[in-house]
């Protein structure tokens, strides 16, 4: 076994870096989305639909389980600039949904893989969506 160029571990010493960098912004960007009120957010991840729409809800509250950014792998595209994070999350819903003149509190889950672009504009690493991954 050859041991590593001091250029070889630059490269590895700066890819880990913005390997943590990216999962930081992934994190901040899942909390955000998180912190919606709304079953669908654009730009995140989590939705949820409802049975049945004509029944007003409140109290709309999402959760994140867990730290999704600790797994993700983070790609970047040379001919884009993006830099590609995916990894899997699970957040829970509750809120409030009123039926016959009564609130009952309801609960759900959103789970899956999801695909984060976040660029550098300069100054720092910015998210830019958060899909859905097949």
């Amino acid at each position: 076994m050859q041991p590593m160029s001091f250029a070889s571990r630059i490269r590895e010493a700066y890819e880990q870096s913005l390997g943590s960098a990216v999962r930081d912004v992934v994190r901040q960007a899942l909390a955000a989305c998180a912190s919606s009120t709304s079953f669908f957010t654009p730009d995140c991840r989590q939705f949820h639909v409802l049975n049945d729409i004509q029944d007003p809800t409140k109290n709309v509250q999402w959760h994140l389980n867990g730290d999704p950014a600790v797994a993700t792998t983070v790609s970047f595209d040379g001919a884009t600039g993006i830099i590609h994070a995916a990894s899997n999350f699970t957040m829970s819903l509750d809120y409030d949904q009123r039926l016959v003149g009564k609130d009952y509190p309801q609960h759900a889950e959103d789970s899956g893989g999801f695909q984060a672009a976040v660029f550098w504009d300069g100054i720092k690493l910015v998210p830019v969506t958060i899909s859905r991954r097949n």
